[in-house]
């Protein structure tokens, strides 16, 4: 599979995504998911998510207003269920994130969005 999506390096992964993701989590350090999924605990963000999948498209890659600190679990778990259900179930997860959907923000990239989670479900 990680042939077919291409390297980390060649899907935008790089020394920038990774400065960028670093200064992310330092001002964010805490997982968003576990508020919403396990109220009461809390967990490092081990990673950021882009919570709308980009597949590529870098305006939507770097777009950090839906960038999201993640711990391991609640990405694996809670985030990738809600990609299965499609761009509906990732625009109420905005919301409880206290974020407007993409739609409204940005409905020129929802094109975007939506290929990649077709893609990912291939």
């Amino acid at each position: 599979m990680e042939q077919r999506r291409g390297t980390a390096a060649e899907r935008g992964y790089d020394s920038q995504w990774r400065k960028g993701r670093d200064g992310f989590l330092a001002k964010h350090p805490l997982c968003a998911y576990h508020a919403l999924f396990d109220p009461g605990r809390i967990a490092f963000a081990a990673l950021v998510d882009h919570l709308y999948p980009h597949g590529g498209d870098r305006r939507l890659f770097w777009l950090r207003r839906y960038w999201v600190g993640a711990c391991v679990n609640c990405h694996s778990k809670h985030k990738q269920a809600a990609e299965r259900r499609g761009l509906a179930a990732l625009d109420e997860l905005a919301a409880r994130l206290g974020l407007p959907p993409l739609s409204e923000t940005h409905p020129e990239l929802v094109r975007s969005a939506r290929a990649a989670l077709t893609e990912r479900r291939g």
